[in-house]
């Protein structure tokens, strides 16, 4: 037993860490995929977009995909798409992260000024009408649709603006 496990039960149970939900082999498998984000360059395949992974890999995935995604929100200015004066030095480490994401498979879809079409796969929050739009328009994504190949992980939430009769 590793010294970090032994050190919990010197803790009451409701402060314990719970221990990770992903195996070692996997957390292994991710972590080298991370790091060895130019390997799709060389050609190599880091997952097949078919493949089938456990479950606690696909929240990990989500979760991963959510803090990146909500970083690239604080870093990048929306208005001119660059990185902010004060969050420049920030901006290439997550750029680093989602270039890693996108060399293990995963697609993490912001739809945010995008025109709305009923029907697609998408959970609509809410619809704002505004006088300002000709057609419907995604003018907030609450949370981003996040793929695996061609495996589906989260639907995106978003809130549509709706021009004004």
């Amino acid at each position: 037993m590793e010294w970090a496990s032994i050190r919990q039960y010197f803790y009451p149970s409701d402060f314990r860490i719970a221990r990770p939900a992903l195996s070692n082999d996997a957390a292994v498998a991710l972590v080298t995929a991370i790091l060895n984000g130019e390997s799709r360059a060389k050609g190599e395949q880091s997952l097949q977009p078919d493949m089938h992974v456990n479950a606690e890999t696909q929240k990990l995935v989500v979760q991963i995909g959510n803090a990146v995604w909500r970083l690239r929100r604080r870093v990048v200015d929306p208005s001119s798409g660059k990185p902010r004066e004060e969050m420049r030095k920030l901006a290439r480490h997550v750029e680093s992260l989602s270039d890693a994401l996108v060399s293990f498979g995963v697609d993490v879809q912001d739809h945010t000024n995008q025109a709305f079409v009923t029907g697609l796969d998408l959970d609509v929050i809410a619809f704002e009408p505004s006088g300002a739009v000709q057609r419907e328009i995604v003018v907030e994504t609450v949370l981003p649709s996040i793929y695996l190949g061609n495996t589906k992980l989260q639907t995106g939430k978003i809130i549509v603006a709706t021009p004004s009769a």
